[in-house]
């Protein structure tokens, strides 16, 4: 029943998503420090440890469809592009902001979501925070890139019994923390997301 088999694996790494984002949230909470932080919340994400990283130069550029629409954030100072067919869900917490988009949210297919944390001092203090590598699959890639002259962490995660993946790019910018992930399954259909991931990525600008 290979339809089931992939909606068990996407399924699973959906929610594997949302327990790291809630345990990372767990996390920020119970470890702020009194400091002076950007009026703005934070956001939990995928957690993940800082180990030795292949360093990579910056990628050429990537080819962005003429169709992709804009979401842009005036209180976060931000826009990128996603793909015409996917829909935009941003939602505000107490604790943190995310954007998030799906080809259909009220069904497992492509998803990825932006996250966003204040009062981040910089990147490799932030990385370190995430502490569940009980969480992380035995074949994960960890590399340090550079996108639109900000350096960032990227790190993939393979799931070889559901054939499933994620990808996740980290980075810090004036001291807010930026988190963004996808997902995508080969058995459910949508091998190509980890690539919109990365165009999603590469079409972020700061308008403030």
């Amino acid at each position: 029943m290979p339809n089931q088999k992939g909606s068990v694996g996407v399924i699973a790494l959906v929610i594997l998503i949302l327990v790291i984002a809630a345990g990372s949230m767990i996390y920020f909470e119970s470890n702020k420090t009194p400091e002076t932080a950007p009026p703005t919340p934070s956001q939990s994400a995928e957690a993940i440890p800082s180990p030795t990283a292949t360093v990579s130069s910056t990628p050429s550029p990537l080819s962005i469809p003429s169709d992709w629409k804009t979401y842009a954030n005036t209180e976060y100072g931000f826009e990128l592009k996603y793909p015409a067919n996917w829909f935009v869900k941003p939602e505000q917490s107490k604790t943190y902001f995310q954007v998030a988009f799906s080809t259909d949210f009220d069904k497992i297919g492509g998803f990825a979501a932006l996250n966003i944390y204040s009062g981040q001092k910089d990147l490799e203090t932030f990385a370190n925070k995430y502490e569940v590598a009980g969480y992380i699959r035995d074949k994960t890639k960890f590399k340090d890139i550079e996108f639109n002259q900000i350096k960032a962490k990227e790190i993939e995660m393979f799931d070889e019994e559901h054939e499933s993946s994620s990808i996740m790019f980290i980075f810090v910018k004036d001291g807010t923390g930026y988190v963004l992930i996808g997902s995508e399954s080969s058995l459910q259909g949508d091998p190509g997301t980890k690539d919109i991931i990365r165009k999603l990525l590469y079409t972020l600008q700061f308008t403030k």
